[in-house]
């Protein structure tokens, strides 16, 4: 009642001089308060923080993979979404067929499909993605398939120089490449013009690949036989040491391709 009775002026005053003796003993509360937590932590076992420690870990480590395989599973989309739009601008029949296993009897030049014969696969129909030529059919069960793939000795491609009716065969390197995306392209006429970076196409002879598949890029050349006909080393443009995915050409009502 003191209080209510004193001027409003000296009131404020005797309510700020009592708020301000309150201030240290909140202070202190508040003090004891952090120190009982970080007295928590500084008491906890060092196993316990140790095993916190390593589930977070391993549960940042899930987020990491998780997030990969979202990144993965888009740029899948992205190219299959790519490969669709692609197949609508051929004038072929394409099935679609995944590369399962590199062929054990061929592992350089061969390569198994998960599609066969139910699927509509026969022997010689080509294989090729949308970069360019793989190869061919060569053997065909109910649900799998072997391709002999471009540089095989047993998958010769006839093909020509783009932009010019000189043309050769696309076959094994002779001198020994040991990468598999390098070939050779041989009986070449004397006079043909080879210049690096010509792409290569195939050329429509022989009845199993389609007139006008890329198939590879001129990389340098030499003459053979005293100068009586050329050959040159191409790289080829579909990627042979990651095929996944690839088209298998099951109509043969276009023009026919090469063999031998």
């Amino acid at each position: 009642m003191t209080m209510v009775l004193l001027p409003s002026r000296l009131n404020d005053q005797l309510k700020r001089v009592v708020g301000w003796s309150f201030l240290p003993l909140m202070g202190s509360a508040n003090g004891v308060e952090e120190l009982g937590r970080r007295s928590r932590v500084y008491l906890t076992p060092r196993s316990i923080l140790l095993a916190e420690i390593d589930r977070l870990r391993q549960e940042n480590r899930r987020f990491r993979i998780r997030e990969f395989q979202w990144e993965q599973q888009r740029n899948d989309n992205a190219r299959l979404r790519a490969m669709v739009a692609w197949k609508k601008d051929q004038p072929w029949d394409l099935k679609l067929a995944r590369v399962i296993i590199e062929d054990p009897t061929n592992w350089w030049r061969g390569a198994v499909l998960d599609l066969g014969s139910e699927d509509g696969l026969a022997v010689d129909q080509a294989v090729l993605t949308d970069q360019g030529l793989v190869g061919k059919v060569v053997q065909v069960g109910p649900t799998r398939s072997k391709v002999s793939l471009v540089g095989d000795p047993n998958c010769r491609v006839a093909a020509v120089l783009e932009g010019s009716q000189h043309g050769g065969i696309v076959t094994s390197s002779r001198r020994g490449a040991v990468h598999r995306r390098i070939v050779e392209l041989q009986h070449l006429p004397s006079d043909a013009d080879l210049e690096p970076g010509t792409e290569i196409l195939t050329s429509g002879a022989g009845g199993v690949f389609p007139k006008g598949i890329p198939i590879a890029r001129l990389l340098d050349s030499q003459s053979y036989e005293f100068g009586l006909y050329s050959g040159a080393r191409v790289r080829l443009l579909a990627d042979l040491e990651r095929l996944d995915l690839v088209w298998v050409i099951t109509n043969r009502s276009g023009e026919g391709g090469e063999t031998e």
